[in-house]
């Protein structure tokens, strides 16, 4: 204890000596004129803060006031954490206040978030429906319509009133039966101002081309591959009538002797053709063919009738031939089929 007392007391000494006669002390330490001259060297005169070659110059809040050049590129650049880099690269991206709703720049939305701005390109697909049609599939909708212009104009469409009636004054023919009758009624007089005497025969006239029209007669052969040689048929009734494009044709004939034609039975000259090539059926009253009990039936295709037996009445069927008539077979025919236009 006695020499730590000791030890201390010549260090205050020697310090208050230090002190007192001017020597630099520092921490117990007696500097030397190399120590001070180094200290001096390392010293910065506070007039070159700030200074090209000095130290930065800090505010009051301890942040540099002074430019940099340096890379700050990772420095933070926002209070969430955001460094310069990644606020550079959103604003590379930026779309400038300046160039929303002008030439070469955006389109403005509006409060909905709808784009408010002219659009010239492809909309084709885009919905213009609440029920989800596109505008490719309203422009057809549009392009095979008839415009409001266009009702009761030349070339147009007739309009009709609330009740779903043609209000207009006809002009032309009314052709009942189309140009194969030959019935036309003259609608030059049919108007509002048509009599009642005049309306009457008008409407006799149609009752009797369209309600009660007249028939028509034709000549039907009956043909075993396709001939007929020695063949004795009489048809006392095969007649027609049409309606608009409709035929009915109605045929009753018997054989007096079949001849000596063999091959598939056929019946040619029928008034008019059937329309497309798709079979229609007929009815078929028959005797003296396939008399062993087998279903028969008949259909039109085209412009000719054929006649078939059912096999072994299996629902199939094949062409009837001369060898399922008798010699006094009889048949009627009739039924309905749709005519092919001229």
């Amino acid at each position: 204890m006695r020499k730590i007392a000791f030890i201390a007391g010549c260090l205050a000494a020697t310090s208050a000596h230090a002190q007192s006669t001017g020597i630099p002390w520092v921490n117990g330490r007696i500097l030397t004129a190399p120590m001070l001259q180094s200290l001096d060297q390392a010293k910065m005169n506070i007039n070159s803060l700030g200074k090209p070659g000095f130290a930065p110059q800090l505010n009051a809040l301890g942040q540099i006031t002074n430019p940099v050049v340096g890379d700050v590129s990772q420095a933070k650049a926002t209070t969430d954490g955001q460094t310069v880099a990644e606020v550079a690269k959103k604003a590379d991206n930026a779309v400038q206040q300046a160039n929303i709703g002008v030439k070469n720049g955006v389109a403005p939305l509006d409060a909905q978030g709808r784009i408010d701005a002219p659009v010239v390109g492809d909309v084709s697909q885009a919905r213009a429906t609440t029920d989800g049609k596109t505008v490719s599939q309203i422009g057809q909708m549009a392009s095979g319509s008839m415009q409001q212009s266009e009702k009761n104009a030349p070339n147009g469409v007739a309009g009709l009133d609330a009740s779903g009636a043609y209000a207009g004054v006809l002009s032309g023919n009314v052709r009942s039966g189309g140009s194969d009758t030959g019935t036309d009624i003259s609608a030059a007089n049919l108007s509002a101002s048509m009599t009642g005497a005049q309306a009457s025969a008008a409407i006799t006239t149609i009752q009797a081309a369209v309600i009660n029209p007249s028939w028509s007669s034709f000549s039907p052969q009956l043909l075993f591959g396709g001939g007929n040689a020695g063949q004795m048929l009489s048809c006392p009734t095969a007649s027609y009538l049409t309606l608009g494009n409709i035929v009915h044709l109605w045929m009753q004939c018997s054989l007096i002797y079949k001849g000596t034609s063999t091959g598939y039975s056929t019946i040619s000259g029928v008034p008019f053709n059937a329309v497309g090539q798709a079979p229609f059926s007929m009815d078929i009253r028959s005797t003296g063919i396939a008399s062993d009990g087998t279903q028969v039936t008949a259909s039109i295709q085209a412009d000719t009738i054929t006649i078939y037996k059912s096999i072994n009445n299996s629902g199939s069927k094949s062409v009837a031939t001369d060898a399922d008539f008798e010699n006094a077979a009889s048949f009627t025919i009739d039924g309905w089929y749709p005519k092919e236009e001229n």
